[in-house]
């Protein structure tokens, strides 16, 4: 007899690939922020909150969230996701490509970091140093 599966995998599924994660969808939504705002990031946490739940509806909604607030978490490690916004973005990118938001703590020894132009990817403890000054 076989029996159907419960669907209970949705959850990690969506979280198993750095491209749906959360830090995904945050790091285009700061893209798209960008994209309107001659290339400069947010300035304040709420500022970027306030554009999300206004201008980017489409992408909470591939993201199957209804706010910023619940976005804004990683689903991994359930904390809140570190956004580098204003002085803060231009002081603390140490690498080619200009982080944008990163996991707080991930899991297992690696993080999920979203970069400028919305590329995200998992990284070890000894990549992520190469990538951030002073976390």
């Amino acid at each position: 007899m076989l029996l159907p599966w419960c669907g209970c995998t949705h959850e990690a599924e969506s979280t198993a690939d750095p491209a749906n994660s959360h830090v995904a969808h945050v790091a285009s939504l700061l893209d798209r922020y960008r994209t309107l705002h001659r290339g400069q990031p947010p300035a304040t946490l709420e500022e970027f909150k306030q554009f999300a739940n206004q201008d980017g509806k489409s992408i909470l909604d591939s993201a199957g969230v209804e706010s910023a607030d619940v976005l804004l978490t990683s689903e991994r490690d359930q904390k809140p996701l570190v956004i580098l916004f204003g002085k803060e973005f231009a002081q603390k990118n140490l690498g080619e490509v200009p982080v944008m938001c990163y996991e707080e703590l991930g899991v297992n020894g690696s993080r999920y970091v979203g970069f400028i132009g919305g590329m995200t990817e998992e990284v070890d403890a000894a990549r992520f140093k190469q990538l951030i000054k002073n976390p």
